[in-house]
């Protein structure tokens, strides 16, 4: 008898950043929170922490791909923005996101190039106020993470009610 493969949720969560610098590590910060909260069926929260390419195995077979990272992007410390790949980069520097080993960018551009990337990708970026050489977020980033807790988890569970119903 063969054994049938696993199942993988169709939405992946992944939060990557280094927790060694300050707000870069935001999005693992966030992937942790909503891992102990979120209980969404067919979504699936990774801390990508600083894995960079070696994330690639858990993108094959999803239908969407979130990713929380930090990014400076002009807007004031600890605000949230979304952007669609790649819609959402036209014109913007394809350099890494964060200083980080293996960008958010680099993933998804390998994962285009082998076949694996998902349909749908969503970047939930976080302005940082901080990223040097220290453990934990800054305090205007700590004090913003309970409501982008609520806003990321409210935006995913839009996601996962699409899913469901472009499915009936």
């Amino acid at each position: 008898m063969t054994e049938s493969p696993p199942l993988t949720a169709p939405v992946l969560v992944v939060g990557v950043g280094n927790i060694l610098l300050g707000d870069d590590g935001i999005g693992v910060r966030l992937a942790q929170e909503l891992g102990q909260r979120l209980l969404l069926a067919g979504v699936e929260v990774v801390d990508g922490g600083t894995l960079g390419l070696s994330l690639l195995p858990y993108l094959a077979g999803r239908e969407v791909l979130v990713v929380l990272d930090a990014m400076r992007n002009g807007q004031p410390p600890g605000t949230l923005q979304w952007l669609r790949w790649p819609q959402g980069w036209q014109g913007k520097s394809r350099r890494s996101v964060s200083p980080h080993q293996g960008s958010a960018l680099e993933l998804l551009h390998a994962a285009s190039l082998i076949g694996i990337l998902p349909p749908v990708v969503w970047l939930g970026v976080v302005t940082p106020a901080e990223v040097n050489a220290g453990v934990g977020l800054s305090p205007v980033v700590e004090s913003r993470l309970p409501s982008l807790v609520a806003e990321v988890a409210a935006f995913l569970r839009t996601l996962a009610l699409k899913l469901l119903t472009n499915y009936r």
